[in-house]
């Protein structure tokens, strides 16, 4: 299957090889990892973090590592990069992803350290690994770390599928023409305005940290259930959704409808998921309607251990599984890159 390795895959062959020697184990649902052996008990002092981002754009690896940095509280700084490119891939494509690189770096303040370049394998592909550093505070930290409980609220931002259903429109604009009305893709807009600053996850972090979340999760391939799913899974915990609160546009429900897969389990990147106590519940409503987020609170961990999607007003109570596969490769096998629709 192509994409980010399945959850069962990664554990058994990945995750269990590991050893646990940094503050923050790398684990399903981990998106960071901290490079300290332990954190240190003055509260002022920072810590460095590190994650890491793959695509086959630069400027898209860059992204997706800075989202995994700023979700332990760190504002990227340096990176490092990875380039693995079939032996026909010209040179050309290397020097462009190259110069995006440094130029997305450049207007974000972050300096590119090095990295290394090889080619490997037949065809003319590419792929770019990016990880990111920074430094956060110890105390952000141990708010992030901190045992989650039974009875913590789980907190949806963004549209669920929103960035699959874009890539999907871009690559199948005729087809879905054939279906739906110019005017009424225009009214729903399908995704096309899903642009790269809807990517950046990082003001809305900083808002869910501020707002006392204990625990912080993007989402990306597998959407939105993979998401709950790792979400159960780092907090040893059964999580009960309520299905109508997900975030979801009309048009991405038509979109995936129209060729039978499921939005829920679509590429998300720009969403987020965060976990807080019900006593701080107020203040992330707050917040979240202060920034002027899309949110919702959708449910809530439990003691039991299942991972259960229910619905309130329809006979539908179903149990989340393994990630596999993301659906958009139900609709484009071959898609090399998930590439927004459009790019400011």
């Amino acid at each position: 299957m192509k994409g980010t390795v399945g959850t069962r895959i990664l554990g058994r062959s990945i995750i269990k090889h590991i050893p646990g020697n940094c503050m923050i184990r790398t684990g399903v649902g981990q998106d960071y990892i901290i490079l300290e052996d332990n954190i240190r008990k003055d509260d002022s002092d920072q810590v460095l973090a590190a994650a890491y981002g793959y695509s086959s754009k630069g400027r898209l690896a860059m992204i997706r590592a800075n989202n995994n940095l700023v979700l332990s509280g760190a504002v990227p700084d340096r990176i490092l990069v990875g380039i693995v490119a079939g032996k026909n891939c010209p040179e050309q494509t290397i020097r462009d992803e190259m110069n995006d690189i440094v130029k997305s770096a450049r207007d974000r303040g972050i300096l590119v350290l090095g990295g290394n370049t090889v080619f490997s394998g037949e065809g003319n592909g590419i792929s770019i690994n990016v990880t990111a550093f920074g430094n956060t505070d110890c105390n952000i930290i141990k708010q992030l770390t901190q045992k989650i409980s039974a009875g913590c609220r789980i907190f949806a931002i963004g549209y669920a599928g929103e960035y699959g259903a874009s890539i999907i429109y871009k690559y199948k604009t005729e087809d879905l023409g054939k279906r739906f009305s110019k005017s009424y893709i225009k009214k729903e807009s399908f995704g096309t305005g899903f642009c790269e600053k809807d990517m950046d996850i990082s003001p809305i972090v900083r808002c869910l940290i501020d707002s006392k979340a204990c625990y912080i999760h993007d989402i990306t391939f597998g959407g939105i259930y993979r998401a709950l799913y790792e979400i159960s899974e780092a907090a040893g915990l059964g999580i009960d959704i309520i299905h109508e609160r997900i975030p979801i546009r009309q048009s991405t429900i038509e979109v995936c409808e129209f060729y039978g897969i499921n939005p829920y389990m679509l590429l998300g990147t720009g969403g987020v998921l965060a976990v807080v106590s019900p006593e701080n519940e107020n203040v992330m409503k707050s917040a979240l309607e202060s920034s002027g987020a899309v949110y919702s609170m959708i449910g809530e961990l439990t003691k039991e251990s299942g991972k259960i999607i229910r619905s309130e007003k329809y006979e539908m109570n179903r149990a989340l599984t393994m990630y596999e596969e993301d659906e958009i490769y139900k609709v484009i096998p071959d898609i090399e890159e998930e590439q927004p629709y459009s790019i400011d």
